[in-house]
């Protein structure tokens, strides 16, 4: 399924991912009750709804719901390959049974290590990054980076866009498979991974 066709997050994550709309809902409301209930005994309560936003955002740092953490182990996954390359981080957010056209998961591992030693990108930026997650133990995360690349892998700028499945193994997320979906803007071309 294509990530413009994906559900709205969840309700959860107005809660715990990003709370501004809810807390700035709650802040009109004191403001509303405090400047113009004529009321004292209202503009007395209007602090209850500053608390709430106060515990609302509290409570948006302290709970790491699964689809923040997909994304974290997605960008940590992108820097992780790109100069000078953690291949350690890389292979940890890996899915044991992880596949990447024909490749396992020691085969990616070594080529992600040749690439880094060789030709592979300078650094990424992140674009885009979509989450969605398909039930308590899969997710996808698509996401759009920017990659600079120096030496044989080609010069310059290239945009790429990638699919993601991760896989929940114990209380931790592993990648469990990537598509490649575009360079540059255009169909990608398997052929050009070996």
């Amino acid at each position: 399924m294509s990530p413009d066709n994906w559900p709205s997050p969840p309700l959860s994550a107005m809660l715990f991912e990003s709370p501004w709309v809810l807390c700035l809902a709650l802040l009109i409301f004191a403001g509303a009750m405090f400047f113009f209930s004529g009321k004292r005994r209202l503009q007395q309560l209007a602090f209850v709804p500053v608390l709430a936003a106060v515990g609302v955002v509290v409570l948006s740092f302290v709970v790491e719901t699964d689809r923040e953490r997909m994304v974290a182990n997605t960008e940590a996954l992108v820097y992780a390959v790109a100069k000078p390359g953690d291949i350690d981080t890389f292979a940890r957010l890996l899915h044991d049974d992880v596949r990447f056209i024909d490749r396992d998961k020691e085969q990616l591992v070594a080529a992600a290590r040749k690439v880094l030693s060789s030709y592979g990108p300078d650094s990424h930026s992140i674009l885009a990054i979509k989450v969605h997650q398909d039930d308590p133990d899969t997710g996808h995360v698509y996401v759009a980076l920017l990659s600079h690349l120096t030496g044989a892998g080609g010069q310059g700028y290239q945009k790429t866009t990638w699919m993601m499945t991760w896989k929940r193994v114990g209380d931790a997320w592993r990648l469990r498979e990537v598509e490649w979906l575009t360079l540059n803007n255009e169909p990608a071309n398997k052929r050009l991974i070996y």
